[in-house]
């Protein structure tokens, strides 16, 4: 092979390395702008992306501050039970129980008025606690929406018995016994029916109303309670007694008892208080010497033998001007004047001298002595 063979040969290659460099390239440069391309296109795509996701946020944002501003309208639409309890709470307080128990209505019937019940009983019984007029309000208010309720008529008759009105709590407390109760509720009304019976029986049997006394026997016996039927039966008996007694006498006058005694307060000649024991043993009425000083009398006889509880005694016979007991009285009255061992809390012994002239009876169990001047 001659050298231009080899030259020519060589040319060759080197044209065909030089073309396969270059068309490396070229193609290495395209795949660049390709690559370069789709760059662009996943830079614009994460930008859109993250625009998106930054207006989400924002419009999230923006939304609970929308949902911040008016929270207190969707909470209230939201919890309307608790809206109307904190409602019917604002009205009890202002005492506009009207309204009050218009949105308790709602809920009878339900375990929601159960609730609204504990809340306004706890309410009248700080009413009642501070002898709050209010208390009797709210709970008649309740009542006429539900009358049949058992607490709040146990409240009610504890109102009534602030007020001094027992017996229209008695009456309120057996009506409860009629109801059905379960054993803690009857143990509260029995508790309470013993309470206000004993203040009720205790007030009628010292003021001696006949009236009163036979209304409440009559509401002891239709409920068979005995616990003060005999007392009262007692009392009543007593008073009628004592009506009989005040027609058959017209005067009547209180003793002062000093252990098995009576004493009686005797005026002596219009002006000297004396105090008597009432001797229905005596003969005679008789003095201490001691009276004797302080009145002015007329001696009959100086020395006589008088009959008295302590036996015979010696004494002087005198006669005084004038001797009353009540709004009556007898002139020319004799009575004996002697030392009486007797305590210093009376002055002498008012003796039959003085009662025979009256129609006369002693109520032991009262302490009243009755008179009525024979003719």
């Amino acid at each position: 092979m001659n050298c231009k063979n080899i030259t020519a040969i060589f040319l060759l290659l080197l044209i065909g390395f030089g073309s396969g460099f270059f068309y490396k390239s070229y193609l290495v440069d395209e795949e660049i702008k390709v690559i370069k391309k789709d760059n662009i296109q996943k830079n614009k795509k994460n930008i859109i992306i993250k625009k998106k996701s930054q207006q989400k946020i924002i419009k999230k944002y923006n939304t609970n501050l929308k949902q911040k501003t008016i929270e207190p309208i969707e909470i209230e639409k939201k919890h309307p039970v608790k809206a109307q309890f904190d409602e019917f709470k604002e009205l009890l307080f202002e005492g506009s129980y009207e309204p009050a128990l218009d949105i308790y209505a709602n809920f009878m019937g339900s375990n929601t008025a159960i609730k609204y019940q504990n809340f306004l009983f706890n309410h009248t019984k700080n009413l009642i606690q501070k002898d709050n007029e209010e208390a009797y309000l709210l709970i008649k208010t309740f009542l006429e929406v539900s009358y049949d309720n058992v607490y709040g008529m146990y409240l009610l008759s504890k109102i009534e018995q602030q007020k001094k009105n027992y017996l229209e709590s008695i009456k309120i407390l057996y009506d409860l016994k009629e109801s059905y109760l379960d054993d803690k509720t009857n143990e509260l009304i029995e508790r309470e029916l013993q309470i206000v019976n004993n203040i009720y029986a205790r007030q009628l049997l010292n003021s001696k109303n006949r009236n009163k006394l036979i209304s409440f026997l009559e509401i002891l016996e239709n409920n068979n309670d005995e616990t003060y039927s005999y007392e009262i039966e007692k009392e009543i008996k007593k008073i009628d007694e004592e009506i009989r007694l005040s027609k058959d006498y017209n005067i009547k006058i209180k003793l002062k008892r000093y252990h098995s005694n009576f004493i009686v307060q005797i005026l002596l000649n219009g002006h000297k208080k004396v105090n008597l024991i009432l001797d229905t043993g005596a003969t005679i009425t008789s003095l201490n010497k001691s009276i004797a000083k302080e009145i002015q009398y007329k001696t009959i006889k100086e020395n006589i033998n008088t009959n008295t509880a302590a036996g015979l005694a010696k004494a002087k016979l005198v006669q005084i001007n004038k001797i009353s007991l009540g709004n009556t009285y007898l002139n020319d009255f004799k009575v004996t004047i002697s030392k009486i061992d007797i305590s210093k809390k009376f002055d002498g012994l008012l003796g039959m001298n003085f009662l025979k002239k009256f129609k006369f009876y002693i109520d032991q169990e009262n302490a009243i002595l009755y008179l009525n001047r024979k003719l």
